[in-house]
């Protein structure tokens, strides 16, 4: 499955929704703009007030378009995620195989890795996977993941978007609600701490954008490494954390059951 994806985006690549979640989003912001949009010709005509109250309204459901569309990659890890072994299926096939260790003593169990959408794309590797004579050792024939990028490659997302195409209409209404804004101003004392607000908008936006930008480029920039290159440099690794044969320790602060800290290891 995750052979074939296509890790390269592109230039531009479209990307719709694929929860039922984000179609109402789509649904509802879309009425959004059309209104704005109906709100924005009709201002034409002479009405200033329709005309400012248009952008506003599109450039809100712009960015609810922008906000309810996934990112490059998204979607296609979600069906790859779909299609992989069910979590409840790795758990199962850990408890047979007898490595869940519970000791009530010192609150301890076993941490019994799940697909989590937000790290794995395929099943994380359970106990019933791991050497166990070495559990810290490489497992099967001692090749990387099958998710690593030494073999599906970096991915990179597109240079432009459905998200990116809606947040540019978006910023563009309003920009142009804004210049409606200040026509409408007579005194100058109001145009320019109305200037005075937008450019402070405008820099905290630049500086948000400059960073966000700067970090993800870095994360592209920074190859994923297997463990014997971590001693060249900055490096990036994807493994798994693993418990020691005693299992992980469920550290109860306080002596309150309610404030617990679960699957609790050590690193040295």
């Amino acid at each position: 499955m995750i052979d074939t994806l296509n890790l390269q985006a592109g230039s531009f690549k479209i990307v719709l929704p694929y929860r039922w979640q984000e179609w109402l989003g789509y649904v509802i912001f879309g009425i959004l703009v059309m209104f704005g949009l109906l709100m924005t010709l009709s201002g034409l005509e002479g009405s200033v007030d329709n005309l400012l109250a248009g952008f506003f309204i599109m450039g809100i459901g712009f960015f609810g378009l922008s906000a309810c569309t996934p990112g490059s990659h998204q979607k296609d890890l979600h069906n790859i995620r779909s299609q992989a072994i069910d979590k409840a299926e790795i758990e199962a096939k850990a408890k047979q195989s007898g490595l869940t260790v519970d000791n009530w003593l010192l609150r301890q169990t076993t941490y019994i890795p799940t697909n989590d959408p937000n790290d794995w794309i395929l099943p994380a590797p359970g106990p019933a996977s791991w050497n166990k004579e070495n559990r810290y050792g490489p497992d099967g024939d001692g090749t990387p993941l099958a998710e690593h990028p030494v073999k599906v490659g970096t991915p990179i997302p597109a240079s432009f978007s459905l998200y990116g195409i809606f947040g540019l209409m978006g910023t563009f209404c309003f920009i142009a609600g804004a210049g409606v804004v200040m026509s409408m101003l007579e005194d100058t004392n109001q145009k320019y701490i109305a200037i005075g607000v937008m450019s402070v908008i405008a820099i905290v936006w630049l500086l948000t954008g400059w960073l966000k930008a700067k970090m993800l480029n870095q994360m592209i920039d920074t190859p994923t490494s297997l463990v014997r290159s971590v001693a060249l440099g900055h490096s990036e690794l994807v493994g798994q954390v693993r418990p020691s044969h005693e299992g992980v320790l469920r550290v109860v602060v306080d002596g309150n059951d309610t404030m617990v800290m679960e699957n609790m290891v050590a690193f040295h």
